[in-house]
């Protein structure tokens, strides 16, 4: 949510790790082709998406991998998240945001913003050489203006359940500053070609748009091992580097 940086994971035929891509590549800003038109609207959004650039968090948590032997490590201290410029299509913004959480793992997830809705268009899962794409029918709303709570489901090559509440307002300070946040509870899982599940709770910046504080666990299937990550992170600054 804007983060909102929500992450999903899994592996088929298609999971053979690829030498070339081991380290995450850098996204860049979205073209109108890669925007799709599955939304449209007839007047420009309330919503902007945040100034792109990468924004620093402080970190603290791990990273499990569950086989035939269960491999526990720390995650950085600092982890990213990336914003690209957006794109406006049909009075829709697109725009593309990764959540780096080592140089090689990390979800890079598609937004579009209508009126003052966000929804998840697609994202691309990558763990070492391990990648997967999902891509749902018809895109998933993230983020509501008007509603407290909402749920759905998606369908596709991988299917699931979702669902979200607007869990209060309230300040919070970053670095020398206070801004206002909105606090979003979600829960999503899904299987298929990808399998998986994720549990957030989510504060974000109402006039920027940026994910202040995060608690997150999620857990996807990469190939015959479940990588699970537990973490919470807080923005160190509000201007993106």
């Amino acid at each position: 949510m804007p983060v909102v940086a929500f992450a999903l994971s899994g592996c088929g035929n298609g999971d053979k790790p690829k030498a070339k891509e081991i380290k995450l590549p850098r996204p860049g800003k979205p073209t109108a082709a890669q925007c799709g038109s599955a939304l449209t609207a007839t007047t420009a959004p309330e919503l902007r998406p945040a100034s792109p650039g990468t924004y620093k968090y402080k970190t603290k948590g791990k990273r499990e991998m569950i086989g035939e032997k269960r491999r526990v490590s720390k995650l950085p201290a600092r982890t990213e998240i990336i914003i690209t410029p957006a794109r406006m299509v049909d009075n829709v913004w697109c725009y593309v945001t990764q959540r780096k959480y080592e140089k090689d793992l990390g979800d890079t997830v598609t937004f579009l913003i209508r009126g003052s809705d966000m929804y998840l268009q697609k994202m691309r899962f990558q763990s070492g050489g391990y990648i997967k794409k999902l891509t749902p029918k018809q895109p998933l709303l993230m983020l509501s203006g008007t509603e407290i709570d909402w749920s759905g489901v998606f369908r596709g090559r991988t299917s699931g359940r979702y669902a979200a509440e607007i869990i209060g307002r309230k300040s919070m300070k970053v670095g020398s500053r206070k801004v206002k946040v909105v606090g979003v509870k979600t829960r999503i899982s899904y299987g298929g070609d990808i399998e998986g599940w994720e549990r957030s709770t989510r504060w974000i910046a109402v006039d920027r748009n940026v994910v202040v504080s995060e608690n997150v666990v999620q857990q996807r299937k990469f190939g015959l091992d479940k990588l699970r990550l537990s973490y919470t992170a807080r923005l160190v600054s509000l201007k993106p580097g």
